[in-house]
């Protein structure tokens, strides 16, 4: 959690997450995978899949995160697009997907809000409709109170 990291504004990067996270894939000696991002494993997911790991994500599924990131999110989260001006965040990126994406959102999710999911979508340059959306009844993705 961000509270947790000594200096939040030098480490919590976008392009560093991504980073990070292609470690392990060479690591592995994976050079494709499909990539499920729930939280801030989506908001990095998209700009990864965009960039850095552009041509090594096969498929991009976003659990309730879509080209917006909800303003109630963690702080030191939103903090970074302050502080970090060349984290250009999830939506120009996900103008930038070349890869199919499908987006769940519970039904009672205050993280992915309706508009926000119509984006989706509708925001998708030269492939409208691309993004495949998944409404799931009962099953909410909520802030910590």
């Amino acid at each position: 959690m961000s509270q947790w990291r000594p200096q939040p504004d030098d480490e919590f990067q976008l392009a560093v997450y991504a980073a990070q996270a292609a470690e392990p894939l060479d690591g592995l000696g994976l050079g494709h995978c499909h990539w499920l991002g729930t939280s801030m494993g989506g908001v990095v997911g998209l700009p990864a899949a965009a960039g850095c790991l552009c041509g090594r994500l096969r498929r991009l599924v976003l659990s309730d995160i879509g080209p917006e990131v909800a303003p109630h999110d963690d702080p030191a989260l939103v903090r970074q697009f302050i502080n970090h001006s060349q984290d250009d965040g999830p939506c120009p990126a996900w103008n930038r997907l070349q890869i199919p994406v499908r987006v769940l959102r519970g039904a009672h999710s205050d993280l992915l809000p309706p508009r926000a999911l119509r984006s989706c979508v509708v925001s998708t340059p030269g492939r409208p409709g691309r993004a495949g959306v998944s409404r799931m009844p009962g099953f909410a993705c909520q802030e910590p109170a």
